[in-house]
């Protein structure tokens, strides 16, 4: 049986090449990588700028220009090409078959800004405005022959320009306002505000965001229509928010629409501030509101045209960007009741995705008495309603809330809200299970907080034992946990426990616990230590789910000769510098022995190499080939850690990539038999970390020099700690092909990753 390694000891002579289109116009050269062999590159440009990608395109000025190609694959140094281009810039004063503008208007009620001519006057904030021709009329968006350049300073992440009308805009007799963006930067943040002049506290503004880099958007800004015409300034942020010296383009500033401004908004009917039927709906500038490091105001609604919050009214609240934790503090006349009540819920608008909102409910002169719960919204620049599921308490006790828009996350950025209210009619949701055992001897470990055990060491951390903030799901609803709230001195903050006897992988399989993050997909380290021997240890790191919820995590510790771990070390996020707070429970050995030994899973005996598909790891057939340079890659059969969703088979392969090992590292077998490599191969896989890219390649084994073989094939593992299915075709078989008997998977191997370690101990399950 041959290992990967000699079979890349044949690998043919790589060939470095490539030819490339040009565009005189634009300045766009598109290369084809034309190299054979290879499959790391290294692109130099000729003007100091550089690329790793296989076929890139880039933006030249006019002049002359000496390409490179780098090439090379794992077995050979680079190889080298180049090739000299010309960039003439022709036709400036056109930019190929642009189209003439014909119509222009800076009068608010037909606005409608093309840059036929250089107008209108552009105040520039920290920017430099030019009239210039269109740098990109080659696509469908924009094929004008005029635009507006930007070029920021910048000086300040509000940098702007400013465009002054002669009269009010009307979004009665209009639906909104659209304008085209070219950005060098994807996703970019565009904002548009409209003002008062004379009065810059009366505004609306919008933030839609551009599509790819390097093209043309058309945003569109849904303004809502208003009693009489009230705004006569446009102020306009390419990049909102973000300290930036790059260059944008804008034309066609107009409005559009007949008549609306959107749908219009829906007054205000009731309001109240009492706790016992709580509903903020801002009818009237009311509650008071304490500003933390915020600024709070009592506004027109800037988005009503949607479904979520269609009302007139809502409060606005500018952060100060001084604190991860500014807020806004309301104080009620009387405590809340979740007895009467379910829940608080409040509507939210943000101008960032999946922004996390903690509301936190105090009673007034007791801070250390608080609840607190975080939920997430959806989409950037839109309404969300969330909802807040409080438990009820034997009596009222919570008379302020504190609001924390983007919490924990130092920023300047606005938000709204609408609508905090109570909802629901008793009970505040599920009840909590009151823990029944605990232990903390190393035999039968199982760490409930029934009670406030065991001694926790603090390593730059804090750990309190406290009421569950979380038991509406199904992983956790026990009533006791542990906290831990890290200072945020180092990337290794961490608790330990000290157990009294060591801890014995042959009676038991392993370590599980719960973990509640408010980051999705937190890395969390299981180090076991030897007291007295830290150099005596072993690590397992495994990675919780979505943020703001309960992950059941296992540990699957192989067995020793004889137990030799009393020490347990846990790292929540670990390797990252955080001030978060962390929830844990349930901290148990399970299993009956054995440990990752013996041929593994449902097999007694030794493992051997799979002889047909499908291979469904239930008996001894397994992958047992591994092939690395450096550090270590293992395979063993092994129980299925999750026999949940769409697979609940008993038994799966196993594999261990630890820290410091070869991104191309991984396993294989060869098959006794060629099988038709033309069919869809189909995998389960279990990842202890998210978003981890597979490599898949199929060769012969042995391979004839003279047989060629069909490119890698990758797909990405998006969440962790869950069976995701991925199906993987392979195209392009040679002629050459004499037949493919033997499969190769490489985990966490992205294209253009082969010269880096891993960084990390990884481990992944595969089965049928």
């Amino acid at each position: 049986m041959h290992s990967c390694e000699e079979d890349d000891v044949i690998l043919p002579e790589v060939i470095a090449e490539f030819t490339y289109t040009v565009n005189q116009e634009t300045g766009v050269v598109t290369f084809l990588n034309t190299s054979e062999n290879a499959n790391i590159y290294m692109w130099d440009f000729g003007d100091s700028e550089s690329s790793t990608e296989v076929n890139p395109s880039h933006l030249y000025q006019p002049g002359t220009y000496e390409v490179v190609l780098s090439a090379r694959n794992i077995a050979s140094p680079y190889k080298t090409f180049s090739s000299s281009i010309t960039i003439d810039g022709s036709d400036p004063g056109t930019g190929g078959n642009c189209t003439e503008e014909t119509e222009e208007s800076i009068d608010a009620a037909d606005l409608n800004i093309t840059f036929q001519t250089n107008t209108p006057a552009i105040i520039e904030d920290n920017t430099t405005f030019s009239w210039i021709d269109n740098p990109d009329s080659e696509g469908s968006v924009n094929t004008s022959c005029k635009v507006g350049e930007v070029v920021r300073a910048n000086n300040s992440p509000f940098d702007n320009i400013q465009i002054d009308l002669a009269d009010k805009l009307d979004f009665n007799a209009s639906e909104g306002i659209k304008m085209k963006v070219w950005s060098p930067i994807a996703n970019t943040p565009v904002l548009l505000k409209l003002e008062e002049i004379g009065n810059s506290g009366n505004f609306v503004e919008l933030s839609q965001s551009t599509g790819d880099a390097n093209t043309w958007t058309e945003l569109t800004y849904d303004f809502a229509a208003t009693a009489s015409p009230q705004f006569d300034k446009m102020v306009i942020f390419f990049n909102f928010n973000v300290a930036d010296g790059s260059t944008y383009y804008f034309d066609d500033l107009a409005l559009y629409g007949a008549g609306g401004g959107g749908s219009g908004c829906v007054a205000e009917t009731t309001e109240s501030i009492a706790a016992a039927d709580l509903n903020i709906t801002f009818q009237t500038n009311t509650p008071t509101i304490i500003e933390d490091n915020t600024a709070f105001s009592w506004i027109d609604n800037p988005d009503s045209g949607g479904t979520v919050n269609t009302s007139c009214k809502v409060g606005e609240v500018v952060r100060a960007n001084n604190s991860p934790y500014d807020n806004i503090q309301i104080d009620l006349a009387d405590k809340l009741d979740f007895n009467s009540a379910e829940g608080l819920k409040m509507k939210v608008w943000s101008p960032i995705a999946n922004t996390p909102v903690l509301l936190k409910l105090e009673e007034i002169g007791n801070a250390g008495n608080f609840v607190e719960i975080l939920q997430t919204t959806g989409d950037a620049n839109t309404w969300t309603e969330l909802t807040y599921d409080f438990a009820p308490t034997t009596a009222p006790q919570f008379n302020k809330l504190v609001v924390f828009f983007n919490f924990n996350v130092a920023d300047g950025s606005t938000y709204y809200f609408d609508d905090l209210m109570v909802y629901g009619a008793g009970g505040g949701g599920s009840t909590c299970v009151p823990e029944t055992t605990e232990s903390t001897t190393a035999a039968d470990l199982n760490v409930t907080f029934q009670t406030n055990t065991p001694p926790i060491i603090e390593d730059n951390t804090a750990f309190s034992w406290i009421d569950n903030p979380d038991f509406g799901g199904t992983v956790n609803t026990s009533c006791k946990v542990g906290q831990v709230d890290r200072f945020n001195n180092s990337p290794y903050d961490n608790i330990q426990i000290d157990l009294a006897d060591k801890l014995d992988f042959n009676a038991s399989e392993g370590l599980k616990m719960k973990v509640w993050s408010p980051i999705a997909n937190t890395p969390v380290l299981l180090k076991i230590e030897e007291i007295g021997n830290a150099g005596n240890f072993v690590e397992i790191l495994q990675t919780t789910g979505a943020a703001n919820t309960w992950t059941e995590l296992t540990y699957d510790f192989a067995p020793t000769a004889t137990p030799q771990f009393n020490k347990i070390v846990l790292f929540f996020n670990f390797n990252v510098a955080d001030g978060s707070t962390y929830y844990f429970d349930d901290l148990m050995v399970y299993g009956t022995g054995g440990g990752a030994g013996g041929g593994g899973g449902g097999c007694t005996g030794a493992a051997v190499g799979a002889t047909a598909f499908p291979v469904d790891f239930e008996s001894c057939e397994s992958f047992t080939s591994t092939f690395n340079d450096s550090g270590s890659i293992t395979t063993e059969l092994a129980d299925n850690p999750a026999m949940t969703g769409i697979n609940t088979s008993d038994y799966v392969l196993k594999v261990v990539k630890e820290a410091g090992t070869n991104r191309w590292a991984g396993f294989q077998n060869p098959f006794p038999n060629n099988f038709d490599a033309t069919q869809t191969f189909k995998f389960k896989i279990y990842s202890s970390k998210a978003n981890v890219v597979m490599r898949f390649e199929v060769n012969s084994d042995p391979q004839s020099p003279d047989s060629g073989n069909p490119g890698p094939q990758f797909a990405t593992i998006t969440n962790a700690n869950t069976w995701t299915e991925v199906e993987i075709n392979f195209t392009g078989i040679p002629p050459s092909n004499t037949g493919l008997n033997q499969l190769v998977i490489k985990p966490d191997n992205p294209d253009g990753t082969d010269g880096e370690v891993t960084s990390s101990s990884e481990t992944y399950y595969f089965d049928d």
